[in-house]
Parts: structure tokens; C-alpha cells; sequence
């Protein structure tokens, strides 16, 4: 049986996992906003990273059964707290970048009537703010579950999944904007500024 400073961080994982999927559908400002049936410029990214988020949170989950089992448990309890103050931060980073979009905010690949290249406060710097966000939150829910295989799971399946959306997102933004998102692009990173 685990004490509670074993399981305490990967129930507190699932809590803010879940608190994020919440969150993220009060942040959707515009009616359009609302709408999650995606355009054929979504390339399926939608779909993807929706059974990529469900499959990561299940590996949170799982990970209470796989750490009681006593298999592949990462066993150091300072860096599952690490990850909990990491899943905060990804958090705090993708509540940022929505509010910075406001209603151009949307879950699906679209574009909106009057949509614009944001270029303001974290967008400044990074164009995919959000997806960074994310990706922080679940691979670093990932150790915060304390088990190798949901830490395995979560960043195997995040981070092609984000990858494959800013690609197709991109391409998405060049046909609408031309010019425009080409030249922004040269002075941003995609979500490591300087790096990536």
C-alpha cells in the first residue's frame, strides 16, 4: 500500500488535468469559438490530439495502478512535485496565450471573419504559445505521475501530436496571410524562443 506522499501528486496530476479541460472550454470566447467540427484545412489535427490528450490522461490515471504494482515507478518524490509545479506552469502558459488570441481563440484550424496575425504579448515571441502550454502540461503530468511508462505515453503521444498541428496550422496561416505570416514568422520561434 502507498503512503500518501506516493500517490498525492499523480491524484493532484489528474486534478489539474482535468481542471485544464474545464478551463479550456470556459476560454472560448465567440460563438464561432464554440464550434469544434473541424474545416478540411484541420488535416484530422483536431481528432488527433483529442485521442492523444484522452489517451495521456488515462496514462495519468493508470499510473496510480502501475506505481502500486511497483512497475517502472520513478521513485524520486522531489521531481513528481517538479512536474506538478511544471503542469501549473504549461497551464498558466496556455491560459495566456488564449486570452491573448481572445476570440480568435478556437479548438478546431480555422480561420474567423476579421481574423488577424496576433503578434502581441506572448505571441511576440512565440507562435505557438498554446500548444507549448500543453505539451509542458502533459509530459510534465507525465512525471508527476511518478511511473516511466505514463511519463513514456504522455510525451510519445504530445509532442508529434503538437508537431504535426503547428505543421498543418502553418500551412493554414500562409494561404490565409501570405506574405504577412512568412515575414512573422522570421521573427518568432515556433515554441522555444531562440531554439525552436
Amino acid at each position: 500500500m502507498l503512503n500518501i506522499s506516493a500517490w498525492l501528486p499523480n491524484a493532484l496530476a489528474i486534478l489539474i488535468i482535468i481542471s485544464f479541460m474545464i478551463i479550456q472550454r470556459k476560454l472560448r470566447i465567440g460563438s464561432e469559438a464554440k464550434i469544434i467540427k473541424p474545416s478540411k484545412t484541420d488535416q484530422n489535427s483536431t481528432y488527433f490530439i483529442a485521442i492523444t490528450l484522452v489517451t495521456s490522461l488515462f496514462a495519468i490515471f493508470a499510473a496510480v495502478f502501475l506505481n502500486i504494482n511497483g512497475y517502472c515507478i520513478i521513485g524520486n518524490t522531489a521531481l513528481t512535485y517538479i512536474g506538478l509545479i511544471f503542469m501549473l506552469i504549461g497551464l498558466f502558459i496556455r491560459i495566456l496565450s488564449a486570452r491573448t488570441l481572445g476570440r480568435f481563440y478556437t479548438s478546431t484550424l480555422k480561420t474567423i471573419d476579421e481574423q488577424v496575425i496576433v503578434n502581441k504579448g506572448i505571441y511576440k515571441y512565440i507562435r505557438h504559445p498554446g500548444y507549448l502550454g500543453v505539451i509542458v502540461l502533459f509530459i510534465s503530468g507525465g512525471f508527476a505521475s511518478g511511473n516511466y511508462i505514463s511519463l513514456c505515453i504522455c510525451a510519445g503521444l504530445v509532442i508529434p501530436a503538437y508537431l504535426y498541428r503547428i505543421q498543418t496550422e502553418e500551412k493554414m496561416l500562409i494561404n490565409q496571410f501570405g506574405e504577412k505570416y512568412i515575414e512573422y514568422k522570421k521573427h518568432t520561434s515556433r515554441l522555444l524562443p531562440g531554439i525552436f
